[in-house]
This record gives C-alpha cells, structure tokens and sequence, in this order.
C-alpha cells in the first residue's frame, strides 16, 4: 500500500499575503515530514514538525477542507517501482484524479534516465507524455524526496483547483 497524505496550513498573520504551507507525509518515508511554502521552499524533518504546526495556530490555521490523501498499490519491475494511486479530498470524499509514479532506481538525476522513463510509462499508458516542468528545471540535479514530494503537490493543487472549478460550475447552474 502506497500513502500520501496532505495538510493545507493558510497564513492567519493580519496585513500579510494569504500564503500556505502544505504538510506532507509518504508511507515510502514514515518518520519524515515535508513542509512546503508557496515559494517551494521544502523544509524535510521528522515528524516534530507536526506538533510545531499545532503549536503555530495562531499563525497558521489547518483547512480541513483542504486535506488530501493519495492511497494505491506499489509494483515493483526490475530497476523499475511504479505507483498507481487515487488522490482523494477528504474532506467530500471525492476522487480527484489518479497518479501514476514511476521511478527508475538506478539514477539519481532525473536528466539522466527521462528518455528511458518517458518510453516506459508511453508503453503503459499508450499515450505521448511530456517531461513535467519540475523535472526540465532539475534535470541536471540530484532528485531526493524533496522532488518528489513537490511534484506531489503540483498535482494535488491541478486536481484540486479543477475539482474546485467544477464545483463552483455546477452550484452557478
């Protein structure tokens, strides 16, 4: 079973922008916490982070509403994991969108390895994929959690912003 779960803390400080952090967790990583800001600054600790959050209320309050999880299945294929997961809004209880994770584990950069990644989930999907724009601003770097948990997060905020979307449509009809 692969797991990840996602917290939206939003900025309560008076006269300052409306910026959020996002809590993250990932069953691959289970005594780690990845706390994202708006400005993709990642902040990985173990999970102290949790109660410093709780200890941060009157700054930043928990929406809720906003809580996402990511639940599916974990393969492995040679050199290859995949994650099949559904993201899900907890709060409606709401399927999202599916995700689909590949990594090749004997590269560390993700430049290195895209071609053969991209025919990879090509031939699962039937279907041209693009390199994600993460990835083309890394694609020299070393890729950690960090990486992976941002690109999470990206897709999270897509899937949840059209879900949004679709939300509002239906209620102006």
């Amino acid at each position: 079973m692969h797991y990840i779960d996602c917290d939206v803390y939003q900025s309560q400080v008076p006269h300052a922008s409306q910026s959020c952090c996002y809590l993250m967790h990932n069953s691959e990583y289970p005594v780690t916490s990845f706390a994202i800001l708006d400005s993709h600054t990642c902040l990985t600790s173990d999970n102290v982070i949790d109660l410093i959050m709780m200890k941060l209320r009157p700054l930043y309050e928990n929406r809720k509403n906003l809580k996402l999880e990511c639940k599916g299945s974990r393969f492995t294929l040679q050199d290859f994991v995949f994650k099949s997961t559904s993201v899900q809004l907890t709060s409606t209880n709401s399927i999202l969108g599916i995700l689909l994770e590949v990594e090749y584990l004997p590269s560390v950069t993700a430049g290195n390895c895209y071609a053969l990644l991209k025919e990879m989930v090509e031939g699962i999907l039937g279907k041209s994929v693009e390199i994600p724009n993460y990835l083309k601003i890394r694609s020299s770097e070393l890729y950690s959690p960090n990486d992976t948990m941002q690109q999470y997060l990206e897709h999270f905020n897509l899937l949840k912003k059209s879900h949004l979307s679709q939300v509002t449509s239906q209620q102006q009809s």
